[in-house]
């Protein structure tokens, strides 16, 4: 073998020690994201210790109106009469939720979580909602609480869980008339549910705080956030996902699914937010198809809305339904 062959062999060496260890690190990566029974997601610890304790005193405020908020929440949780509510995604896996009933209306609030979410976190909405007459859904995304699943995919096969859910109620009630309602991934979730062929009995959607695609919201943690370089383990993790779990990041897209949909979107997002960007709101606005509105709350962070000015935010929400005309025959 003369010198240029055994340089070559070299090279090709260390390029390939360098896939396979650029590929390990890409499949921690997703292993820390979507996969909840993995050691990584239980490092990748996205507690708010830290910044409550380096809050100042605007923030240390929100936080406790927070902490009022969820806990009146998980009061109305407790103690109002629900049912276990199940359903089969198109994979096979059991997914369950609660539904909160009222009786002798058709009008149904289906409120997706967030990532790493629970009922606790809908339900804030869902009390709400439930005040006012509607049957309320909250769901447990797949992979989360009872519901089965191995991994998280950010709203690209939740999104069609979401119709099942939506198939479960029209069940229940035929004349049901449903707004879909989620924060953060649910909200994305939602968004990325309306590019699906759906039925006319959703009638409406809230999204508060959802990303634009996968892809964009991972650039902007690893780039803006982490301040680590995003090629080449983005890519590669995108590769890999396609691989192994059967979506990629680009097309986790709500961008894509609200330039076609033909049903009324409000959009939400805090003015302070620094998980997923304030500007998505605006470009997912600008792409939506459909009769829109959208608001930005200026002191919100993420998914703070409804804490910050609850007033001002359940006005917004109920002034757009009724804009819909999603009241019209709703009761029973």
């Amino acid at each position: 073998m003369n010198l240029p062959q055994i340089i070559c062999s070299v090279a090709a060496g260390i390029v390939a020690v360098i896939f396979v260890i650029l590929s390990i690190i890409a499949n921690r990566t997703l292993d820390s994201i979507f996969v909840p029974s993995s050691k990584m997601w239980k490092k990748l610890n996205f507690t708010e210790e830290e910044a409550r304790k380096n809050a100042d005193a605007d923030e240390k405020l929100k936080y406790e109106k927070m902490d009022a908020a969820k806990k009146t929440a998980d009061h109305w949780l407790g103690c109002t009469a629900h049912q276990d509510l199940w359903t089969t995604s198109f994979d096979g896996l059991k997914l369950h939720g609660f539904l909160f009933s009222t009786e002798g209306n058709h009008r149904y609030a289906i409120i997706i979580h967030g990532y790493r979410g629970s009922l606790r976190e809908t339900s804030v909405y869902g009390m709400d909602y439930h005040k006012r007459g509607f049957n309320v859904l909250l769901p447990e995304n797949r992979a989360s609480g009872m519901s089965e699943g191995k991994f998280v995919s950010m709203g690209s096969l939740e999104k069609k869980d979401v119709v099942k859910w939506i198939e479960k109620i029209l069940e229940i009630d035929g004349e049901a008339q449903i707004v879909l309602h989620g924060e953060s991934m649910g909200a994305a979730t939602v968004m990325m549910t309306l590019g699906e062929k759906l039925p006319d009995n959703v009638k409406a959607a809230v999204s508060d705080c959802g990303y634009t695609s996968l892809w964009d919201e991972l650039h902007y943690l690893l780039k803006e956030c982490m301040h680590k370089p995003t090629f080449p383990i983005l890519p590669l993790a995108a590769f890999y996902s396609r691989l192994r779990f059967g979506f990629g990041f680009k097309k986790t897209s709500s961008i894509r699914a609200v330039k076609k949909t033909g049903v009324p979107l409000l959009i939400f997002h805090g003015g302070s937010d620094f998980v997923v960007p304030t500007k998505m709101a605006k470009t997912i606005y600008v792409a939506t198809a459909s009769a829109k509105d959208w608001f930005i709350m200026p002191s919100a962070g993420h998914c703070q809305s409804v804490i910050v000015s609850p007033d001002i935010y359940w006005t917004r929400v109920h002034d757009f339904l009724k804009s819909t005309h999603f009241a019209e025959g709703s009761e029973g």
